[in-house]
């Protein structure tokens, strides 16, 4: 799929605004809770952030040969989950926002469709099974990792 304009639509009045016009195959996968930023998925191996403010240009977030997809920010905005196959498989990563400096992979044997719990303290994602599988306290630090991934009471 070719995505030639990003538009935003006003559901009350109809009015529409072009928030982003581009031809080199980016895609919108995820909408920041604050409306700030619109991750674009470029081909599955580059994802830049687009203000909806401001010039609107693309800030580019990654570049790898790798597969990457499925990018969803967390409810606060500082960090985002995606699925890629840098390790051979897929397999659910998180990373800091804007810098993408923190990355750590979350999923243990293979998974995608990451999803945040609305207070962001909880990712979910399914494992290569397709059982929903949860990690709880997802913040990135020198000192404090994620927990295992478990099974979700939810499955």
């Amino acid at each position: 799929m070719n995505w030639r304009e990003i538009r935003e639509i006003v559901v009350a009045s109809g009015a529409t605004t072009a928030l982003h016009t581009d031809d080199r195959g980016n895609y919108p996968d995820d909408w920041s809770r604050d409306g700030r930023f619109i991750v674009l998925n470029n081909l599955h191996r580059s994802a830049s952030l687009l203000p909806t403010f401001g010039e609107r240009r693309p800030i580019p977030l990654v570049d790898t040969p790798f597969t990457k997809d499925e990018y969803r920010f967390s409810p606060d905005g500082r960090w985002i989950a995606y699925h890629s196959t840098e390790s051979g498989r897929i397999e659910v990563y998180l990373a800091s926002l804007p810098s993408f400096t923190h990355k750590r992979q979350i999923s243990r044997d293979g998974g995608g469709q990451p999803f945040w719990r609305a207070d962001g303290k909880e990712l979910f994602f399914l494992s290569q099974d397709g059982d929903m599988m949860a990690v709880v306290h997802v913040r990135i630090s020198a000192s404090r990792s994620p927990t295992s991934p478990h099974q979700s009471p939810w499955s």
